[in-house]
């Protein structure tokens, strides 16, 4: 297991039964690329959820996010598209200078894999033939300056937010205390939202 996931584990435990992973080795046949090996590696002990209920990270399911989208990875595509793609390519149309990355599935552009209780975006930004160089950038939404590219990947992220070591943990997580993972989904379930 890869130290920083380690790290994560000690700090926020995950769900005591494992969730079912994707099956990663059909992603690129199905849409294209892989997703960063230390995102499979935490959807795969975590599955979908969230941290303190503030924090989302999505994961691909055969149950899809929204009414009439595909399920699996296909899926997963759809709903981030439906969720932040349309709004985003608007916004950057009329504002370019405030909205400086293109957005998936244009060469280079983010893809969305979390988002905060406030409304902020988690993206990869796929720059890169290696979705392991995938940097994250964070589109802040009541924040000055509204970019962030953090430097390193989504488990080194979420680590430094349950590490309380990210400058704006206590925006992303609203305050809360302690660390806990709500476990929202996997490849084969969709689970009821409980608090």
């Amino acid at each position: 297991m890869n130290e920083t996931l380690q790290r994560l584990i000690d700090v926020l435990p995950p769900p005591l039964a494992r969730p079912e992973p994707p099956p990663w080795d059909r992603a690129v046949e199905e849409i294209g690329f892989q997703f960063p090996s230390d995102y499979r590696a935490f959807v795969d002990r975590y599955g979908g959820g969230a941290i303190n209920e503030e924090l989302h990270v999505s994961c691909p399911t055969e149950f899809p996010y929204e009414p009439g989208v595909s399920p699996g990875f296909a899926g997963y595509l759809e709903a981030m598209d439906l969720g932040v793609g349309d709004a985003y390519r608007s916004m950057r149309d009329s504002f370019p200078e405030d909205y400086p990355y293109p957005i998936f599935p244009e060469p280079g552009g983010l893809l969305q894999w979390g988002v905060t209780g406030g409304g902020d975006d988690l993206f990869w930004l796929t720059d890169d033939e290696d979705p392991d160089r995938w940097p994250v950038v964070i589109w802040w939404r009541n924040l000055d300056p509204r970019w962030e590219s953090f430097p390193g990947g989504t488990v080194e992220f979420l680590l430094a937010v349950a590490e309380r070591r990210h400058e704006y943990t206590e925006h992303l997580l609203w305050g809360t205390t302690g660390m806990r993972w709500h476990l929202e989904g996997d490849w084969k379930v969709r689970y009821p939202y409980s608090s």
